[in-house]
């Protein structure tokens, strides 16, 4: 279960919270956390968190009850909430099956906030590898801190709709060639 939980700190490469149980490996994410030095701050990543795991970072990070909430229910509407200084943003996450001809959907609440932000996803997409890729290529960019992580986050987001969108495009145009083909073929079930 570490592996459902992430730090970074910048401009470091994203590190693992090495740890036995998700309590050790949020016990090591606060550690980091109150630890940061000037000019530093901290990345954790959660994916389905508990409440109890959620509520060790809660008072750390200044989470607000509401978007603790949301964050541990998922399967929020897109928005974004500002509490104090920090910014809550819930985003639908999906990609596209191409071996089930399907949309895979999740949901994912992303804190931003003046030295540190979070993620908590729901379900099996994870925009947060690629984004941390991308924050690691750019250096400048991860100098913008907790508000690079948000950027990152959302903008691979965005570019796996169009992904998905290209697929499903591309899926259904074959599907109306084969349909209206002039073979005897039944296409109910690919329909």
């Amino acid at each position: 279960m570490a592996n459902r939980v992430k730090a970074q700190t910048a401009p470091a490469k994203m590190i693992s919270a090495p740890a036995a149980s998700m309590d050790d490996a949020c016990q090591t994410a606060l550690k980091r956390l109150r630890g940061l030095g000037d000019g530093e701050f901290a990345w954790v990543r959660l994916a389905d968190p508990s409440q109890s795991d959620l509520a060790q970072l809660t008072q750390e990070l200044g989470l607000h009850p509401l978007s603790v909430e949301d964050a541990l229910h998922g399967q929020q509407r897109p928005k974004a909430e500002r509490f104090g200084d920090m910014l809550a943003v819930a985003l639908k996450t999906l990609r596209y099956a191409e071996e089930e001809t399907a949309v895979e959907t999740g949901d994912i609440m992303i804190f931003a906030g003046a030295r540190s932000g979070l993620t908590v996803r729901h379900g099996p997409i994870d925009p947060c590898l690629e984004a941390a890729r991308r924050l690691d290529a750019d250096p400048d960019m991860l100098r913008l801190g907790p508000w690079a992580v948000l950027h990152a986050v959302l903008d691979v987001a965005v570019d796996a709709y169009s992904d998905a969108a290209r697929k499903v495009r591309a899926t259904l145009n074959g599907l109306e060639d084969e349909v209206f083909s002039t073979s005897r073929v039944d296409h109910t079930q690919s329909i």
